[in-house]
């Protein structure tokens, strides 16, 4: 049943015009394995940002500048972790104090 869930949680992903880069499909093999994902263009409205999916899938989602990129980042519900990558330290630095999260 979670599997089931899984896969059509990464189906609404796509269907809100996600674009699937690799994986999104469960593995044809015994076990219940999930293709690793990436998936590009997803919404802060995506079920793949919005739930605890626990598949592994990996988000990218674009923004306009550095404010708009710690709003995505500061998630109200799922803050485990987040990264920062740029070229800029101090950038990183200071946008780093702006994520509340367990890892950044």
């Amino acid at each position: 049943m979670q599997r089931t869930k899984r896969a059509a949680s990464g189906g609404g992903s796509a269907a809100q015009q996600a674009g699937v880069l690799c994986g999104g499909a469960p593995l044809d093999a015994p076990g219940f394995f999930y293709a690793p994902t990436i998936l590009d263009r997803v919404t802060n409205q995506s079920p793949a940002v919005l739930e605890e999916i626990f598949v592994p899938v990996l988000t990218f989602q674009r923004f306009t500048d550095g404010d708009a990129a710690a709003t995505l980042a500061d998630h109200p519900v799922y803050g485990l972790c987040a990264g920062i990558y740029t070229r800029d330290l101090s950038r990183a630095l200071r946008r780093m104090r702006r994520i509340e999260g367990g890892t950044v």
